[in-house]
């Protein structure tokens, strides 16, 4: 079972007894995908008709995480921008005020 979290992050219930496996990702194949097992990062790779796919090859028996590396840049530097608007804008709000 998947859940689309957003456009970058998926999560998707494993239950996996027998390894390994492949678990397609129905994405157009970029390298920045990756598989969060809860222990280590698994890279995608090129699967049929240019789509995604993680090789699982641990027995596990919980929720998984999909996502895109690339989002988390995007991610940081969102949060830089908004806390240095705020710093701007208190910067100038103490100016003012004295």
């Amino acid at each position: 079972k998947a859940k689309k979290i957003n456009p970058a992050l998926y999560a998707l219930d494993v239950r996996l007894h027998e390894g390994p496996i492949t678990v397609v990702f129905s994405e157009k194949y970029d390298r920045q995908w990756v598989l969060w097992d809860g222990n280590k990062e698994i890279p995608s790779k090129k699967y049929t008709y240019g789509l995604n796919s993680f090789v699982i090859d641990s027995n596990i028996t919980r929720q998984v995480l999909v996502y895109n590396k690339a989002q988390r840049l995007l991610d940081t530097g969102w949060k830089i921008s908004l806390a240095f608007l705020i710093s701007v804008v208190l910067y100038i709000y103490f100016i003012k005020t004295k």
